[in-house]
């Protein structure tokens, strides 16, 4: 290997390596200020539209983190764009949280309940901010010299072939349908996000629970149909038509972040 190699496995690594921090960092952050009920209390992000951006990210970075760390256990040979482009997309759901909190800390949001605990979370965001710009660096400096390779899809064939598990088929219709495969898995997380909440809340109103669900997975099609682009889960061209649903399912969560917002413009109901 030449010392130009050496040196570009280096930045590589360490792109990685910082970058996969940031996001367990930014995850430990995100769970302690909204399930520990006495940090959540004093947060200035405790209420949407805040709410509903760290509701999304808490569990869209931590299942890229555990799909990153689980295909970088195949080697970085062959893979080292796609795994760059998933930290990318990692860093920057990190980078637009860490964005709607500041806005909710220089807005004064529910300033009524800050403490000086209060104060400790701004430094907190100051210090996740700070490690989103060195990821967003060093991933520029990696990304020098990097080509599009391989596919989730392929790799993901392979660890289930290791446990036995044929998924040739399942991969092959995946390819053809991605759009009602997305449909799929977003419901399917949906579903379980929403019931752990329910479960954690003691019980949701089931007219609740079905718009939370419906608007939860609303949000995470829209995220499957843009990030596809970014992580190239399936190599197909990009169709107008896609990005076009894509974008419109963000209105759904979008909405529901925005109503009380929407409820004072409009103004009480008589």
């Amino acid at each position: 290997m030449s010392f130009r190699e050496r040196v570009s496995l280096t930045r590589t690594r360490l792109a990685l390596f910082v970058s996969t921090v940031t996001a367990v960092l930014f995850t430990v952050s995100a769970f302690v200020t909204t399930q520990v009920d006495s940090v959540r209390a004093v947060s200035p992000w405790q209420d949407d539209p805040y709410d509903s951006v760290v509701s999304f990210s808490e569990f869209l970075v931590p299942t890229l983190v555990v799909l990153l760390v689980a295909r970088m256990c195949l080697g970085l040979s062959g893979r080292i764009w796609q795994l760059l482009r998933s930290v990318l997309l990692a860093t920057l759901l990190v980078a637009l949280t860490v964005a709607a909190d500041a806005m909710a800390v220089l807005a004064g949001a529910d300033r009524v309940h800050w403490t000086a605990g209060t104060q400790w979370l701004g430094y907190g965001l100051v210090a996740l901010a700070a490690l989103a710009v060195v990821s967003f660096f060093l991933q520029r400096l990696a990304f020098r010299g990097a080509e599009p390779d391989g596919d989730w899809l392929g790799d993901a064939v392979t660890v289930l072939a290791w446990l036995r598990i044929p998924a040739a088929g399942a991969a092959g219709f995946v390819r053809r349908h991605f759009t009602f495969s997305a449909l799929l898995v977003a419901a399917a997380a949906s579903l379980v996000v929403t019931g752990a909440l329910a479960v954690g809340e003691g019980g949701l109103d089931p007219l609740l629970f079905a718009v939370a669900v419906l608007t939860y997975a609303a949000g995470l099609f829209a995220f499957c149909m843009m990030a596809n682009g970014v992580l190239r889960i399936v190599p197909r061209p990009a169709r107008l038509g896609r990005t076009v649903v894509g974008f419109a399912a963000l209105g759904a969560p979008a909405a529901f972040a925005l109503r009380d917002a929407g409820w004072v413009f409009d103004g009480p109901r008589q």
